[in-house]
């Protein structure tokens, strides 16, 4: 039996070991993909809350309305509405609700923060095969000026060698 993962677990998944790039490429696939699911159960337990909700909602209206046409109150529709927001049943209810959208949206909001890192692990990984990492720590002990001139460098030399060898191709570029 697996326990569920909670957002406060995965959401330590989040960083990225610049050590391990390999590691967590690999695991991020299957990461995202638990953060996915467990988007789409929030969704649906909020969804079905909501239903819940406006069931509850409808049948307290109608207990309200049938207890105050046999008691012969003549009220408003603002009475009634009140009555029913104070209902403990509705707010029992309403409560199941707003936790389960609590609950969506923190999945949600983990979900494109896992997207997010998927670019930032592209970014990552491309300077380090560009050679970004290994020249700046050269500089380790410069300013950051240097160090940053040596980021440029290094992807300026990477995108040389990417270049157009052909003459013809180049003229047209």
């Amino acid at each position: 039996m697996s326990v569920e993962p909670t957002v406060e677990e995965l959401s330590g998944a989040l960083a990225i070991d610049r050590l391990a790039l390999n590691v967590d490429v690999v695991r991020h696939a299957q990461l995202f993909n638990t953060v996915a699911q467990e988007y789409v159960k929030a969704c649906d337990a909020r969804d079905f809350a909501k239903k819940s909700l406006a069931e509850v909602r409808a049948e307290r209206l109608i207990a309200i309305r049938k207890q105050l046409v046999e008691d012969g109150v003549k009220t408003t529709e603002a009475q009634v509405n009140a009555a029913l927001d104070l209902d403990e049943l509705v707010q029992d209810a309403n409560q199941t609700y707003l936790a389960g959208s609590l609950d969506a949206n923190q999945w949600g909001a983990l979900r494109e923060s896992f997207i997010q890192r998927s670019y930032m692990l592209r970014a990552i990984v491309d300077l380090e095969l560009a050679g970004y990492a290994s020249e700046v720590t050269v500089h380790s002990g410069s300013t950051g000026n240097v160090e940053a001139q040596a980021g440029r460098d290094a992807l300026k030399r990477e995108r040389q060698s990417r270049a157009p060898t052909n003459a013809r191709t180049r003229a047209k570029l």
